[in-house]
């Protein structure tokens, strides 16, 4: 709760003297960004989000006159969150891409690997001729020898078809 208070002082002292320094429009979008934040600073809803509720840039407050948190508004209320009064698009955003915990690997450990040594198989079988330029580490106790798919240069996956370059790290 300390840092949390701390970030937002800290946030509402920069433009606070910023104030000072800049036109009278852009002070007007500053003292609204000083009370929205101090309005949603104890509200329990905001307090995953309050320390990511920052504008980003110096600039913010300049681009939030007029229509400039609508008229890039994508950016402008995820990055200048204050200017433009937008904290529940920053949680919104949050809650959309929130990690799932009972969520399931679309790939297991190793998959990628297992997915590249097919694919190489398939394009050698079928007389492609890719060139793998690098590829993670053997993990088994084939040797470079036994294996078409293993230039012994460990990188991550690079194969090289004609003009055509797949990387994978």
């Amino acid at each position: 709760m300390f840092h949390s208070n701390f970030v937002i002082l800290k946030h509402l002292l920069c433009l606070l003297i910023v104030t000072f320094i800049r036109n009278p429009e852009v002070q007007q979008v500053i003292k609204n960004s000083v009370e929205y934040m101090k309005s949603i600073k104890d509200d329990p809803k905001y307090s995953k989000v309050i320390e990511d509720c920052r504008n980003t840039d110096e600039r913010c407050s300049e681009w939030a006159i007029g229509s400039g948190c609508e008229d890039n508004h994508a950016y402008m209320k995820l990055h200048c969150s204050p200017a433009c009064q937008s904290c529940d698009f920053v949680l919104d955003k949050m809650t959309e891409c929130a990690f799932d915990p009972n969520g399931k690997d679309a790939i297991d450990v190793g998959g990628m690997d297992g997915l590249f040594e097919r694919m190489i198989q398939v394009a050698h079988d079928s007389n492609w001729h890719p060139t793998v330029l690098s590829r993670p580490a053997k993990k088994d106790d084939t040797s470079c020898e036994e294996d078409i798919t293993n230039p012994c240069i460990d990188g991550p996956w690079v194969i090289r078809k004609s003009a055509l370059y797949c990387f994978i790290m």
